[in-house]
């Protein structure tokens, strides 16, 4: 019974891992901030794997999992910016794109009571992107300059597959409330 709590656990730790990774990135400490980022991105990985491969999937787990990660994106992305190693119309791409996801899942769910939320092929390259900018830059703080053309080969990529996400949501998410809307229509 316990071994089905272990990926909801490793999610509540990196939750938690949030606080101590901002607080070691604002005081100049990139090394820790470095380390605590890649736990919390293995992590990640771990407790998905943990969670697919022995069926030790919960609600908690399918709400708090995407709430860490976002919440660790979103503070790196913040921080980074707040630092000067992003331009602020990037972070303000990314924020943008996730509220209008997170505002499209609600509005569906609140009007239709359903959602099937899969994240797409080009979402999934998106946050891979997103993550292997953020390890990159924070290595770049705390051991040494990387190439300049490859953080920036990078970013352009992950705004060219934010982008493209950010459209296909929106046409996808509006396609099927319209569908939801005419059959809700039709019922009456």
């Amino acid at each position: 019974m316990i071994g089905k709590n272990i990926p909801n656990i490793i999610t509540v730790i990196r939750l938690i891992l949030v606080g101590p990774f901002l607080f070691y990135l604002l005081s100049d400490n990139y090394e820790y901030a470095f380390y605590v980022f890649t736990v919390a991105g293995l992590s990640d990985g771990l407790d998905g794997l943990l969670a697919r491969r022995y069926g030790w999937i919960s609600r908690f787990g399918c709400v708090a999992d995407p709430l860490a990660d976002k919440l660790l994106m979103m503070t790196s992305f913040l921080a980074l910016t707040y630092l000067g190693k992003l331009p602020i119309w990037l972070t303000s791409l990314v924020i943008t794109r996730d509220v209008v996801i997170v505002a499209g899942v609600s509005g569906l769910y609140y009007l239709f009571r359903k959602v099937d939320f899969t994240p797409t092929p080009i979402s999934k390259l998106n946050t891979a992107l997103q993550i292997i900018l953020i390890f990159l830059l924070l290595f770049e703080l705390a051991y040494d300059t990387l190439p300049s053309q490859l953080i920036s080969t990078i970013m352009i990529c992950m705004v060219v597959t934010t982008v493209v996400s950010f459209v296909h949501y929106v046409l996808v998410w509006g396609a099927t409330a319209f569908k939801e809307w005419q059959h809700h229509v039709r019922v009456r």
